[in-house]
């Protein structure tokens, strides 16, 4: 073989095993996300094969699979591969559990949050693949439909500094988004706030299976704006750059173009919802009666005759049995319509410790949440074991104008695909009106 032919050949060998050498080199660094763009305090990357823990500056790169965690005053602002923004707050911990922005038609992102809070503008993954876009917390799954907003994860902790109920919570500044727990989901517009509660587990029907994931009424006071947040106001002002493109296509840029809404000063006391939550993706029931009562229209009343003269236990044992029978029948408008609009329903659950959690919502937060835990239910049997009732306020021996229930409730049955028992002592105050009895007021109590 001429000497030229043999250079030629050798150029080859040497340059294929410099070309197979790098790509294995490069097949076992870990896959980026992002970059630091701007920070301020103490904030680390623990690498999830190593656990060493780095200290970051501006212009380190990201992980995938590193935990970043933020010191008491640490913040930072990082810039996502396609083109996103996360505004790191302090107290936060998080990580990025799968991210894809290469173009290939299998474009991801999964963040996962432990605790605290994020802000955070969807680059072009949000924008091309909304389904394959989510945010994850212990309690709930957060979806996009190009956006900003806040994530909020309340850790037991964090749950006592703020005096606040723990959980997740998702404020959403600009766009939209989609809070799922438990089997249901709400749709969260701009100016609003979700929250998804944690909860014991065994939760089931009655008063527990209603309270679902639902709107807050008002924005807590525990958001609050970051040291970075004027400058990624004015950089999501602008168009950000879309996705890089394959011949022949076009990608739409990100949809965060616009500086989003600020909170301004609110009180914190959040217990009441604005809109409904709809029925899980994954429910085989089809529910009845879908259409969500408007919040400010009279529900119609159940009509029970009041014996006269007045015979309180009748009066609640026929309540009882339309209130129960409106589950059975999976029949969440019916069940709704027994209480009054002004009605304030109160839960005692316990947590993992054995005490008390109490919540307090609204009719409006019992309707929008039925109609999507009603048809969760399978396989169910209640037996009430006992009932009691007395006259209430200006109740007279001939007629009852309220009547006081206190009943304990057996039930079982089969929820999400997990069989459960439990036992509430449920109370009740209901009220005549002109064409039957409302709750006007209502709690429970797990045993």
């Amino acid at each position: 073989m001429p000497v030229k032919s043999l250079l030629a050949l050798a150029r080859a060998i040497l340059i294929t095993q410099v070309f197979w050498g790098s790509a294995a080199i490069a097949a076992e660094l870990p896959a980026r996300f992002g970059s630091v763009y701007r920070i301020s305090g103490s904030i680390s990357a623990v690498d999830a094969t190593t656990g060493s823990a780095r200290e970051l500056k501006a212009g380190d790169v990201l992980n995938v699979g590193d935990q970043i965690r933020a010191a008491p005053t640490g913040e930072a602002l990082v810039r996502t591969d396609d083109a996103g923004f996360i505004a790191v707050r302090p107290n936060s911990a998080f990580t990025m559990e799968r991210f894809s922005a290469k173009n290939a038609g299998d474009e991801k992102l999964s963040l996962r949050i432990f605790s605290g809070a994020l802000r955070l503008i969807t680059g072009w993954i949000g924008s091309r693949k909304k389904d394959n876009y989510q945010i994850v917390t212990a309690t709930a799954t957060i979806g996009i439909r190009g956006t900003d907003h806040e994530p909020y994860v309340l850790s037991t902790e964090l749950a006592a500094e703020h005096q606040q109920p723990e959980g997740t919570y998702n404020k959403v500044n600009k766009g939209g988004t989609s809070l799922r727990a438990a089997g249901a989901r709400i749709s969260i517009d701009a100016g609003q706030v979700g929250f998804a509660p944690s909860l014991p587990a065994d939760r089931t029907r009655s008063l527990m299976t209603v309270l679902m994931p639902v709107l807050l009424e008002r924005v807590p006071s525990f958001f609050v704006a970051g040291m970075f947040d004027a400058e990624l106001d004015q950089l999501t002002s602008q168009a950000l750059p879309g996705a890089p493109v394959a011949s022949g296509t076009s990608v739409p840029p990100s949809t965060a173009t616009t500086a989003p809404v600020s909170a301004g000063p609110q009180t914190d006391r959040a217990t009441a919802p604005q809109a409904p939550a709809t029925q899980s993706a994954g429910s085989s029931e089809p529910p009845q009666n879908t259409g969500t009562p408007s919040p400010t229209a009279s529900p119609p009343a159940i009509t029970i005759p009041g014996p006269s003269p007045c015979r309180p236990k009748e009066i609640a044992e026929a309540w009882l049995e339309q209130l129960d029978s409106a589950v059975t029948q999976r029949n969440p408008q019916l069940y709704v319509d027994m209480f009054a609009q002004h009605a304030k329903v109160t839960a005692q659950v316990r947590d993992g410790e054995g005490k008390y959690i109490e919540f307090v919502f609204t009719r409006n937060e019992l309707a929008k949440s039925t109609f999507a835990s009603l048809n969760r239910l399978t396989q169910f049997e209640s037996r009430r074991i006992s009932v009691k009732a007395t006259p209430g306020a200006n109740s007279t021996p001939k007629r009852c104008n309220r009547v006081a229930i206190e009943s304990v409730v057996l039930e079982s049955g089969v929820r999400d695909g997990q069989s459960y028992r439990i036992e509430s002592t449920e109370k009740f105050t209901i009220e005549s009106t002109a064409g039957g009895w409302l709750a006007v007021d209502a709690s429970t109590k797990q045993r």
